[in-house]
């Protein structure tokens, strides 16, 4: 039996990068293992998150980096400067840009203590659907709460279709 695990490397490489030409695809390490990897429609930028450090890369070179708490996975939505990701503590939405400092530009946050089994991000980053503990929220791009529905169990997993209004 094999595991397989993500490295602490992450490879960044487009179909421009010719075998023959022996190109090396840009590679830079992270803070611990890899949590999740996500990357825009036409691959330009990538985010990765580690345990407890979150990544942005745009065209293969690192625009920002930051400390987030308890990383569980990062989305990208596919067409907007959209970075989100799942930590121990909640939701943390993020612009692909960075401010002055080399961090993310954060758009919102939510926090709960409740786990957040899985999220989706629609490819406009117009809307996110999240799994929270038993509930099932659907958040605007400004991370307001448009309505919560509850469930006798707890949700393990979303998918959001291109009309959010259509889940549950």
């Amino acid at each position: 039996r094999s595991k397989t695990m993500l490295s602490r490397r992450i490879s960044i490489s487009n179909e421009r990068y010719q075998p023959l030409r022996k190109a090396r695809p840009k590679s830079y390490t992270l803070d611990g293992k890899a949590e999740s990897v996500a990357c825009s429609a036409n691959g330009d930028f990538v985010a990765a998150v580690s345990h407890d450090t979150a990544y942005g890369f745009h065209k293969g070179s690192l625009v920002w980096k930051c400390k987030n708490r308890g990383n569980r996975r990062v989305l990208v939505a596919r067409r907007s400067a959209m970075v989100l990701a799942i930590t121990y503590d909640g939701l943390k939405a993020m612009s692909h840009e960075a401010d002055e400092n080399g961090h993310p530009r954060e758009l919102w946050s939510y926090e709960t203590e409740e786990d957040i089994f899985d999220a989706a991000v629609d490819e406009l980053g117009e809307h996110v659907l999240a799994a929270v503990g038993k509930s099932l929220m659907l958040f605007d791009a400004k991370g307001k709460k448009l309505w919560a529905k509850e469930s006798k169990e707890f949700v393990s997993g979303v998918a959001l279709s291109r009309d959010p209004e259509m889940a549950l």
